[in-house]
């Protein structure tokens, strides 16, 4: 793999322009992510922000110690080779058409853009068991 396919060349956070060279980026609102539980901890679905995970990562070696690292300390303000965010919106744009797809909910996400905008859309619906809304959820609603 290349990993120099995957590079982000300016990002916005919060309204704050970065630039960066980044190999692998994770955009979350989910504490389970690739089949890893409690990726993150303490994720709450309605509290208008996503987790972003931007990596300068050059080897398979380097993400999976970074990964391991997440996983074990959850120190997400001192990940090795990477920044993390809590935000509700986030641009990203690349120096080029990424050549390599995004994975977007586990399938394949093509498109011919070069920049990419995520914000927090409330107008979503989710069915769950009732004794997850209190772990997933800052706000619960007793008649529901």
């Amino acid at each position: 793999m290349n990993w120099t396919q995957f590079l982000a060349y300016v990002y916005e956070v919060d309204g704050i322009e970065y630039r960066g060279l980044f190999s692998f980026i994770i955009v979350s609102s989910a504490n389970r992510i690739s089949g890893i539980n409690n990726f993150y901890k303490d994720v709450k679905l309605d509290d208008n922000k996503f987790e972003v995970l931007l990596c300068k990562l050059t080897s398979k070696p380097e993400l999976v110690k970074s990964l391991f690292y997440l996983r074990n300390n959850n120190d997400l303000d001192n990940i090795p080779g990477c920044e993390y965010y809590e935000l509700s919106d986030l641009t990203i744009e690349f120096d080029s058409v990424p050549t390599h797809s995004w994975g977007i909910d586990g399938e394949e996400y093509k498109s011919k853009e070069k920049v990419f905008h995520f914000t927090i859309n409330k107008e979503i619906n989710v069915v769950l068991p009732r004794n997850s809304v209190d772990k997933l959820f800052v706000e619960t609603k007793d008649n529901e």
